[in-house]
């Protein structure tokens, strides 16, 4: 799935990282400015850093509103 269509979809992401245990969401739009909306979702993880203990791919998706 692309960035732009989680986006579109309201696709609910919640993080969970392996390191901390701290769940935190997922930002879709904060990362489609980053990354560009052709980027797919799973790669855009990847990238992404644990806001508390700034940890990098380390983290869980939890998916919720999938329709």
């Amino acid at each position: 799935m692309k960035l732009l269509e989680a986006l579109e979809n309201d696709v609910g992401l919640t993080l969970v990282c392996k390191s901390c245990g701290k769940h935190q969401p997922a930002y879709v739009h904060l990362m489609i400015e980053k990354h560009g909306p052709d980027m797919d979702l799973t790669e855009a993880l990847k990238l992404t850093r644990c806001f508390f203990c700034n940890g990098q791919g380390d983290l869980t998706v939890i998916i919720s509103n999938v329709e």
